[in-house]
């Protein structure tokens, strides 16, 4: 098997991975009964504690807290996204907040094109309109009605395009490994929430045991086995390809509902969701392909 097939099956496995994980991350934010600031504030923190104790193994690493102007915007931005996006949560369905946040690819594509001079493969293209397509029929988005959830869902996923369009600068132009590049943008990150919330009077500390488990799950599962692999895969393509795999999101936030909160969810929805990921799946191998090709 040659290096490139090898990683393009690294990728596959790495993007499965990565749905699951950032499929999860609704269902541990309503269980864990907290604001949506106390959420994006423990998610952060301890994601960032956990990097930072990997990096404490790499022997060459003179910059140890060295911070630098993109990991100020890149933190700053995803602050922002997880704020819109859980706010969200509380005020629109799950599926349709989900949906109008995972929309982060296609801005990411179009910003690439028009600003970066990105030439996407025609495949990347259609799978993307199809992917999106394919969900507008699986949530029922014409019942969409314009209100302050809305709105905050769709800004969640702007600002969330600006944080991974910068993760692919310096993962790829910068060359910043994972770990640095992660574990500062976090740390950032979750001072930024930190200070919106104390501004707000918004409690962060005194919670339950019980709330604080899902804390740690949420730092765990979507933010290491989720963003920050996405991150890693920054470095070898562009964000609106390593991005693409949020598209699967809400189908999987949906069946994680179904199991852990006991919501419904239609046959029809399953025939839709599968049609969806595999579309995504095949999408990526394809581009992967073709951008190894050139």
């Amino acid at each position: 098997m040659s290096v490139g097939k090898k990683f393009n099956f690294k990728l596959l496995i790495l993007v499965v991975v990565v749905w699951v994980s950032i499929s999860s991350a609704s269902i541990f934010v309503l269980l864990s009964n907290a604001p949506a600031e106390a959420c994006a504030f423990w998610r952060l923190l301890l994601s960032s504690l956990i990097l930072h104790v990997l990096r404490l193994r790499e022997t060459d690493d003179e910059c140890f807290w060295k911070i630098k102007w993109y990991h100020v915007i890149a933190g700053f931005s995803l602050a922002l996204h997880f704020i819109f996006w859980m706010r969200s949560l509380f005020i629109i369905p799950v599926y349709i907040s989900t949906l109008l946040v995972t929309m982060y690819p296609l801005y990411s594509l179009l910003g690439e094109i028009l600003f970066l001079h990105y030439k996407p493969p025609r495949v990347q293209i259609i799978g993307l309109v199809l992917s999106i397509a394919l969900l507008t029929l699986y949530l029922n988005i014409e019942d969409l009605t314009l209100n302050e959830g809305v709105i905050l869902a769709l800004l969640g996923g702007v600002v969330c395009s600006i944080y991974f369009e910068m993760g692919g600068y310096v993962r790829r132009i910068i060359k910043e490994n994972t770990l640095s590049y992660a574990s500062h943008t976090y740390t950032l990150s979750a001072l930024f929430v930190f200070f919106y919330a104390l501004s707000h009077r918004i409690e962060l500390f005194n919670y339950s045991l019980k709330t604080y488990v899902y804390f740690a799950l949420l730092a765990i599962v979507p933010m290491i086995f989720g963003h920050t692999l996405i991150n890693y895969i920054l470095a070898h393509y562009p964000a609106s390809l390593a991005t693409m795999i949020s598209l699967g999101e809400p189908f999987g936030a949906g069946l994680l509902a179904y199991f852990i909160l006991g919501q419904v969810i239609e046959l029809r929805h399953v025939l839709y969701g599968v049609v969806i990921i595999s579309t995504i799946f095949i999408t990526i191998s394809a581009t992967t392909r073709k951008i190894g090709d050139r």
